[in-house]
């Protein structure tokens, strides 16, 4: 009887070539190339955008601050030593939105401009409280204007006694640069100035509004 050899069938599949692996091995590479480029440019962005807020944060506080401050300027009594007085540099009298003091009640308030070299300051005051810095300019000037009834600009708001309006229809802020730029404007309506030109002038011949 003759024996015929049967070739032995083995059920484990065939490996990987070395040429697959490195093929493999390079399109994962490729794959986590372009993923960490892209996270990295989603970071960048990221901290761009938290560094524009943060930079624009404090502009945002100053303008809030001063809106907060100036639409509720009120006027005093005709013989008060707290009637509204402007300049260029400074304005005084009474607000119903103090920052330090309880809202709706007058406080005597002061905002300043402090103009040193080529930096300008402005400050707030309120008594008793101690003096608050609202911001600080780099090479600019700083000043503030008025707004008449008529719609022009005045820059100074004195206390006359024939006048029986005390507060501007609105408040100008403004911080030019020496170039010419301007980094920041404001302007503010009075709340109180329209009920204001309703005063009779009775109410200013006495000793309280």
């Amino acid at each position: 009887m003759t024996l015929v050899a049967r070739p032995c069938q083995s059920n484990a599949s065939p490996g990987f070539t070395l040429l697959e692996v490195l093929v493999v091995i390079m399109l994962i590479t490729l794959v986590m190339t372009l993923l960490i480029q892209g996270l990295s440019f989603i970071f960048d962005i990221r901290q761009k955008v938290r560094d524009n807020l943060l930079s624009a944060k404090p502009i945002i506080l100053q303008e809030q601050f001063l809106r907060t401050v100036l639409s509720a300027m009120t006027a005093d009594s005709i013989k008060g030593d707290s009637r509204f007085d402007g300049s260029p540099e400074k304005i005084t009298g009474l607000t119903l939105a103090p920052l330090l003091s309880p809202q709706g009640v007058p406080s005597v308030v002061e905002l300043s401009i402090e103009q040193q070299d080529t930096t300008c300051t402005l400050r707030y005051r309120e008594p008793p409280f101690p003096p608050i810095t609202l911001g600080q300019w780099e090479g600019s000037r700083c000043r503030f204007t008025y707004l008449t009834d008529k719609g022009k600009l005045s820059p100074e708001w004195r206390i006359a006694k024939d006048r029986l309006v005390q507060i501007p229809d609105g408040i100008f802020f403004q911080v030019e640069h020496n170039d010419g730029s301007i980094p920041f404007t404001l302007f503010t309506a009075i709340q109180g100035r329209r009920l204001a030109r309703f005063y009779r002038t009775e109410f200013f011949d006495s000793e309280g509004i």
